[in-house]
């Protein structure tokens, strides 16, 4: 696999992070809050962008029926998907052909959805801020 540069990876995971938000049902995001990128540790030498998404809901959304079909629109692009169960409830975890992951819980109770967004490892340290 290709190693990829910051930017590249951080675009990659911002795309899928809007194509899941745009899988859900017409008119039920009525706000979107994105958060501000995040460096981890990979590996040696090797680091990765995070960034989260808040969606706060006009409505509650049949959460099984959209997790089906952000797994569907992904699948075609080598994503893999599973579905397990938090202290909040049930969450999709999605892993992409470069390891890069989403994680999507909806939470119809509070019309909230949480989207947590993890790019591939790329060169890096996390002094590079």
């Amino acid at each position: 696999m290709p190693t990829a540069t910051r930017a590249a990876a951080q675009e990659q995971t911002a795309d899928v992070q809007r194509q899941i938000i745009g899988a859900f049902p017409e008119g039920s995001v009525g706000e979107t809050r994105t958060g501000s990128w995040t460096l981890l540790d990979c590996a040696e030498n090797r680091i990765q962008s995070s960034i989260g998404a808040d969606l706060i809901l006009t409505r509650a959304i049949p959460a099984g029926a959209t997790y089906d079909t952000i797994s569907r629109e992904l699948r075609s692009a080598g994503y893999d998907d599973e579905r397990n169960t938090t202290s909040h409830g049930r969450r999709l975890v999605l892993t992409g052909p470069a390891n890069d992951q989403y994680f999507v819980s909806i939470l119809n109770d509070t019309k909230r959805v949480q989207i947590s967004s993890f790019s591939q490892c790329f060169p890096g340290s996390l002094a590079d801020g």
